[in-house]
């Protein structure tokens, strides 16, 4: 293996750390926006319609999520950053 080679190879490894490091961001800044709205909507939506509204409303939102994630996002088990 040349120093090209390695050089190239060891800056791909950088580039995936750091994407990996930018989307880990992303997901804690939307977990953190989802908290912020189930923490402001739960208290005007228990008061107006009731414990049952709230509750389906969350629920239902928690299936469509697994609905995305089963069905469009790809298995990455057993892959290597480099593959994917």
């Amino acid at each position: 293996m040349t120093s090209t080679t390695a050089r190239r190879k060891s800056n791909t490894f950088y580039v995936i750390l750091i994407a990996g490091a930018a989307a880990l961001s992303v997901a804690a800044a939307m977990q953190w926006i989802a908290n912020f709205a189930v923490s402001t909507t739960f208290p005007p939506i228990l008061q107006y319609f009731g414990l049952g509204a709230a509750y389906g409303l969350y629920t239902t939102a928690a299936a469509i999520s697994l609905f995305f994630v089963l069905f469009f996002i790809k298995e990455t088990k057993g892959i290597e950053l480099e593959h994917m």
